[in-house]
């Protein structure tokens, strides 16, 4: 998993709606081969892994500023 690039919080700040929808689904793609690669006795990357789901998070965020309604935690609440 070396030099995979993670958007930082500024550009996500910036991001279109599809260019967030892209790159969330690298960056869940990314989580699923750190996964699978650890459970065939790859290397451990769970820093990366936590990195990735923060970076998602945001973007999910982000998503749901574009579409103008409220993040999905805070409709089930």
């Amino acid at each position: 998993m070396d030099d995979i690039p993670i958007p930082s919080s500024e550009e996500i700040e910036t991001m279109s709606w599809i260019r967030c929808n892209t790159e969330r689904t690298r960056l869940r793609n990314e989580v699923s081969f750190a996964r699978g690669n650890s459970m065939w006795g790859g290397p451990s990357n769970e820093a990366q892994i936590v990195a990735f789901n923060h970076a998602i998070e945001k973007i999910e965020h982000r998503m749901h500023d574009l579409s103008g309604t409220e993040p999905h935690q805070s409709a089930v609440n």
